[in-house]
């Protein structure tokens, strides 16, 4: 298990090295990855697109059933409390969720990125069915985002 802090230590290191070299940054994160994202995104001003997100990760039954036997859960529940964040830029944000997702409240990510660009779909489930169909939707919002 990656403690969040040395998560985000190496998602700064990929980003900062991206910049450093001119290259448009945006960020894609799944679940726990979007929650990691949103944080990334709004500490660098970055486009993200977060796909069935993680809106309390730290709160989370995705992530408890994932620590129930684990020593070290309260400090990652600590480490993960810390990065919540709001979106200040709502418009650099898109919200990609499908209602059916099991693992978590899609509705809990409706509300919490009211102002974002969102895609709410019936059906799916946690690891988002049919993305495939959504490459040049996302490639687009980053293309716009970066002219």
């Amino acid at each position: 298990e990656l403690e969040p802090k040395s998560v985000i230590q190496e998602l700064e290191e990929d980003i900062n090295s991206s910049i450093a070299i001119g290259r448009n940054v945006g960020l894609v994160g799944h679940s726990i990855g979007g929650y990691y994202a949103a944080y990334m995104a709004e500490k660098y001003r970055l486009p993200v697109i977060l796909i069935n997100p993680l809106v309390k990760a730290y709160d989370s039954l995705f992530l408890n059933s994932v620590l129930e036997d684990s020593p070290d859960s309260e400090l990652i529940k600590i480490q993960l409390q810390e990065l919540e964040t709001a979106t200040t830029d709502p418009d650099s944000v898109m919200v990609m969720l499908q209602k059916k997702d099991l693992l978590q409240d899609y509705q809990q990510a409706i509300d919490y990125y009211k102002d974002c660009n969102q895609i709410i779909l019936n059906g799916g489930k946690h690891c988002f069915d049919g993305l495939a169909d959504w490459v040049q939707a996302m490639t687009g919002f980053f293309n716009r985002h970066y002219k």
